[in-house]
């Protein structure tokens, strides 16, 4: 049971900081601090290092691009 509980808090902390970081990148986007080719390389990278799943955009309701 705790084994459990240990996964998925680590499941929403890693929920919460991809959420949390994908709001800073539309941040910068519209204050123009980045441009649109560095927003998708950026948001790319971040779902690629974060080895975030397809299947979890979804369920978060997250839009791939």
């Amino acid at each position: 049971m705790e084994t459990q509980n240990n996964e998925s808090s680590r499941q929403d902390k890693r929920k919460q900081l991809f959420l949390s970081q994908v709001e800073l990148l539309k941040t910068f986007r519209s204050r123009n601090a980045i441009d649109g080719r560095q927003y998708e390389v950026s948001y790319n990278g971040l779902i690629e290092k974060m080895k975030i799943t397809e299947a979890e955009l979804r369920e978060w309701g997250v839009d791939r691009s």
